[in-house]
């Protein structure tokens, strides 16, 4: 199983749901592993993506697309943390492991990393 390290991590770490968002709190950190070249901007990538869940919280017009289970379980901090545990975890490996899931995201983070620096770059 490609993840097995990854869900082994996240189920030893006893991420917390955070009104069901600790899968997108991965996704965004596999997302900045991928795009981003630094800490710190991979920081400013998962703060961003927390403000989309902050919007979700605080739709009075009932639109949200998770339903009543975010209103006022969801917390900015925890989503960034979240990411950000996963981020280094994700990173170290990176460096250090030579396993598929490592290999792939690799390759992947050639294509794509550095993409916002790219994009500027082509203005």
């Amino acid at each position: 199983m490609i993840l097995r390290e990854l869900q082994d991590f996240v189920e030893n770490k006893d991420l917390p749901q955070n009104a069901n968002t600790r899968s997108s709190s991965i996704h965004t950190a596999i997302a900045a592993v991928i795009l981003t070249k630094s800490r710190k901007e991979a920081l400013t990538l998962c703060k961003a993506q927390s403000e989309f869940f902050a919007i979700i919280r605080d739709d009075t017009a009932g639109f949200s697309p998770v339903g009543n289970t975010i209103e006022n379980e969801f917390c900015q901090e925890t989503y960034i943390d979240s990411a950000m545990v996963v981020y280094d975890f994700i990173s170290c490996l990176m460096v250090l492991d030579d396993s598929e899931l490592t290999k792939r995201l690799n390759i992947t983070k050639e294509i794509y990393g550095g993409f916002y620096e790219k994009q500027n770059n082509d203005k």
